[in-house]
């Protein structure tokens, strides 16, 4: 960046428990994996090995426990990406959970 922050200044253009949320949910079975899974597996990640004090962070959680068993695709949509063939028509489209 030019110019450069202050060296004061901690800046950071994401953070640690959204991108790992993101990239799991992009790269797990959504119709497979549970709340609690992605939780843990999320958790994990962000504390960056329990090592709080190069980065990671603290993850929490909040609200009713009851609905950790869920699979995800109840609560995140489920992306339609066109099949890549050599003549690709509106019909060939296949849900991302089934790649």
């Amino acid at each position: 960046m030019e110019p450069p922050p202050p060296p004061e200044y901690i800046t950071c253009l994401e953070d640690l428990y959204s991108v790992a949320w993101m990239e799991d949910s992009q790269g797990h079975n959504l119709k497979r994996e549970t709340i609690k899974q992605q939780y843990e597996m999320v958790k994990e990640r962000t504390a960056n090995a329990n090592d709080f004090v190069n980065g990671g962070s603290h993850v929490m959680e909040y609200g009713s426990r009851s609905i950790r068993a869920e699979k995800l695709y109840l609560y995140q949509k489920v992306l339609i990406l066109p099949l890549l063939t050599s003549h690709p028509t509106i019909t060939n489209y296949t849900w991302l959970w089934k790649l």
